[in-house]
């Protein structure tokens, strides 16, 4: 479980900056539309997941609980577009080199 553990924390850190960036990528559009501001609102959810699950990780007893959370988060990063399932497969997969 620690190598996998240790796998989460890489994907999730990669995860964190592909929505730091696509947070500045909304935030430089100048229009405000309600389709926006809601997609803004979902990224910065994810984006605020991420620490929290870190700590979920560190603390044994609620590693179950981290668990969902990643898989939530990966859905979300599906749901938004910014990942394909494939892609999110292979973030997971210990055969693939985690992405960085």
């Amino acid at each position: 479980m620690a190598m996998e553990l240790a796998r989460i924390r890489t994907v999730c850190s990669y995860y964190e900056r592909v929505l730091s960036e696509r947070l500045v990528l909304i935030d430089s559009i100048g229009d405000v539309h309600d389709e926006r501001v809601q997609q803004r609102d979902k990224v910065v959810h994810l984006h605020n997941m991420i620490p929290r699950l870190f700590d979920l990780i560190d603390t044994e007893t609620r590693r179950e609980k981290a668990m969902r959370w990643y898989g939530f988060i990966q859905c979300g990063l599906w749901m938004l577009d910014i990942f394909t399932v494939d892609q999110i497969k292979a973030h997971s997969n210990p055969d693939e080199e985690p992405p960085t």
